[in-house]
């Protein structure tokens, strides 16, 4: 409903109104993805960020055509999603119990979590399509056991130096809704596992590349995931004693360097499948491990996918894309862009973010075509609130554009790896357009979030990038900036646009 004097929240407004209305925009998309997490903090910082001083009274929204007075609504919307968030204990092993979540009777992309055991709350947890470990202390009564759904995200404000320094005097608020129990007892798990067990398959079916078939001739490449299982989970076997040989020098190197990512653990019973990438290449997908560091509160999940070369070596590993991201790329241009080309901009976005967790600068030289336009925004003036007769207000950020060589770029990117113990890159959302001309060229609209164990920032990625050959991807525009710029021409799009003040193909022609 619309409130008098209220102020309509659009990106040509004061940049706190700006904010606000970009991120209810992006928990609208990522709860539409079922990506809980992304929503949650979204809704949530938005709902502090109006209860500072230099927020108006009140603030509307126009959501599905009816303007809607914020600081009622975003609790609502927060309440509404953890309320549609359901868990169940699918598995237990010893001192493991694998939880499955659901957003709205779906898989639930995305989702973090603390976990009571009867003492204390434990570290963050992070579920991935659905399906996250938690480790049970001997002696807990698992009758017990109680989880928070995180939604403040006060460790991560730091991506935003800016937000952070806005929230820091806001208090907290707390919402019931967040509290999930579980339950061991039988009956109960007997009815929920029927679920969640249905909706696991779901999940597999739809996440089984569309009309991608997997491989049915798999032995040659079992052999050699069952001895990374073996080797991962402690177990001997002749095979996983020779880990080496079943790499190339490269992909073996990269092995190295996914286990000292962070403490890596599989999770649970694994599911996957391989498929045939052309030319003799075939992808295994994949391998479901969480990854934790001594001085970070908060583990990750990852899946991991495994590329053998046409001798059967592995010669490559990758943090696979979430099983929604992946349908996103997939749903394309319906039948008339190939399967195949599909799969590469999956496998390049893959190898993408998985080249800064694991350090490859190789990887990246290697794909940056040498002429490569790379525009890196910084800011050099943050946003500041001021004063004067007519009350409170909140100037821009300056934003600075600078334009790297590929080896400027390159000798920064390096001094970032040596100095972070790690980097997680997380996708928000990915939009992918294909050029008009060019063959396999496409354009990708990434909202990313940059997490290190010394830096953090979140902004919108641009890549252009030729996929002719897909072994070999080039991007020729790589973009950053940390926010919309209303003044960046990009066609006449109004504010509620994705694309309103962002990057596009039609700056750099």
């Amino acid at each position: 409903m619309a409130v008098a004097g209220a102020a309509a929240i659009s990106a040509k407004t004061d940049p706190l109104q700006a904010k606000v209305a970009d991120m209810v925009r992006s928990g609208q998309r990522a709860a539409h993805k079922a990506k809980v997490d992304d929503a949650l903090r979204y809704y949530y910082w938005a709902s502090l960020l109006l209860q500072t001083p230099e927020a108006p009274d009140s603030m509307t929204f126009n959501h599905q055509g009816t303007m809607v007075e914020l600081n009622s609504w975003l609790p609502q919307q927060i309440s509404a999603l953890m309320d549609s968030v359901k868990v169940a204990v699918t598995e237990v092993n010893d001192d493991e119990a694998t939880l499955f979540f659901t957003y709205c009777g779906k898989p639930a992309t995305g989702l973090d979590f603390a976990l009571w055991d009867g003492t204390e709350w434990g570290l963050l947890n992070h579920a991935k399509d659905g399906t996250a470990a938690i480790r049970v202390s001997p002696g807990v009564d698992a009758r017990e056991l109680k989880l928070e759904l995180e939604y403040r995200y006060r460790n991560e404000m730091k991506i935003d130096s800016l937000l952070a320094l806005q929230l820091a005097p806001v208090e907290d608020v707390n919402y019931d809704e967040a509290t999930k129990r579980l339950s061991k007892e039988a009956d109960l798990r007997r009815a929920v596992d029927k679920n969640a067990r249905r909706l696991q398959q779901q999940l597999a079916e739809e996440a089984a590349d569309i009309s991608i078939e997997p491989l049915t001739d798999t032995k040659r490449y079992d052999r050699s995931i069952h001895a990374i299982i073996d080797s991962l989970s402690g177990r001997k076997s002749k095979a996983s004693q020779h880990l080496a040989s079943l790499f190339t020098p490269e992909g073996y190197e990269m092995m190295q360097r996914l286990l000292r990512y962070g403490q890596a653990r599989l999770l649970g019973n694994q599911e996957y499948e391989f498929y045939d990438l052309g030319g003799g290449r075939v992808v295994c997908r994949s391998l479901r491990m969480t990854f934790s560091f001594p001085n970070n509160k908060k583990t990750f999940t990852e899946d991991v996918t495994f590329t053998f070369n046409a001798d059967g070596l592995i010669e490559c590993l990758a943090f696979g894309l979430g099983a929604e991201a992946k349908r996103d790329v997939f749903s394309l241009g319906g039948s008339v862009w190939k399967e195949k080309s599909k799969m590469a901009i999956v496998t390049f976005l893959e190898n993408y973010k998985t080249a800064f967790a694991l350090k490859r600068l190789d990887y990246v030289r290697s794909i940056f075509d040498d002429n490569a336009i790379i525009v890196v925004g910084h800011v050099v003036k943050p946003a500041q609130t001021m004063s004067n007769d007519m009350g409170v207000y909140m100037t821009r950020a300056q934003v600075e554009k600078t334009t790297l060589t590929k080896s400027q770029y390159l000798e920064r990117l390096d001094r970032v790896f040596n100095s972070n113990e790690y980097i997680n890159i997380r996708f928000a959302n990915n939009d992918v357009v294909r050029m008009g001309k060019g063959g396999e060229y496409y354009t990708i609209q990434i909202r990313q979030d940059y997490y290190s164990s010394s830096y953090g920032d979140t902004g919108y990625l641009m890549l252009m990038v030729d996929l002719n050959n897909p072994d070999e991807p080039v991007i020729k525009v790589r973009t950053w900036q940390p926010e919309r710029n209303p003044a960046l021409v990009n066609g006449n799009l109004q504010a509620d646009d994705p694309d309103y003040g962002l990057f596009s193909p039609g700056n750099f022609r």
